[in-house]
């Protein structure tokens, strides 16, 4: 068992995102990582009384973290789980560094334009931790991952609309390409990075609703 797959795959996907958005909060993401004896990751947030102070840190699964450092090759959803949930931290964290305020609705279509981004990109910029999936196409890669999914009941109605908003802004972004049966996943396409990054606001660009 490689007891630094774990912590690799985590601050890989910190640092791909700082790379796409072009910013960073300060911070290192691993002192924010909590391990729990549960099978549900989520971003905790415990907010001061006065709000000006905040607890955050994201909880993943010790059973997540093993199965990361017992593989050969990530498993997709694996990888899909540690990309949500670093996505939330990095977004959440990073609208507070701008003195800014983000709703649950845009944490989760962020983290699903997150997830197709770096489903596309993973295997090229972190070889040494590759999926063994090849995407065909932009189409084929959101068939894989907004297909069959399944969620809380409560929950439902948030996630499947943070889905179908994600998949709008997605589709536009990449419609130059959409179909292509090649790709060069090795850099970003500037046209689709330029739809989703304006200056140091990761969200002006895309006209989320209010949840």
């Amino acid at each position: 068992m490689n007891e630094r797959r774990f912590e690799f795959a985590v601050l890989s996907m910190w640092n791909f995102l700082h790379s796409f958005y072009r910013r960073a909060p300060q911070l290192q993401p691993l002192d924010f990582v909590v391990l729990a004896q549960h099978d549900n990751p989520r971003l905790l947030i415990d907010d001061s009384s006065d709000h000006a102070s905040a607890y955050v840190a994201v909880e993943f699964p010790t059973e997540l973290q093993r199965k990361i450092e017992g593989s050969r090759a990530i498993e997709l959803q694996s990888l899909s789980i540690v990309c949500e949930e670093i996505s939330h931290l990095f977004h959440y964290v990073n609208t507070a560094e701008l003195d800014d305020s983000i709703t649950p609705f845009e944490l989760e279509t962020l983290a699903e334009i997150d997830r197709f981004l770096c489903f596309m990109h993973w295997n090229d910029f972190f070889p040494s931790l590759k999926t063994s999936v090849h995407f065909e196409n932009c189409s084929d890669l959101c068939e894989a991952l907004f297909e069959n999914r399944t969620f809380k009941q409560g929950d439902e109605e948030l996630y499947r609309n943070a889905e179908s908003l994600a998949f709008h802004h997605i589709r536009r972004a990449f419609s130059h390409c959409w179909t292509n049966r090649w790709l060069d996943t090795s850099k970003f396409d500037k046209r689709a990075q330029n739809y989703f990054v304006d200056g140091n606001s990761v969200r002006r660009r895309i006209p989320l609703l209010s949840a």
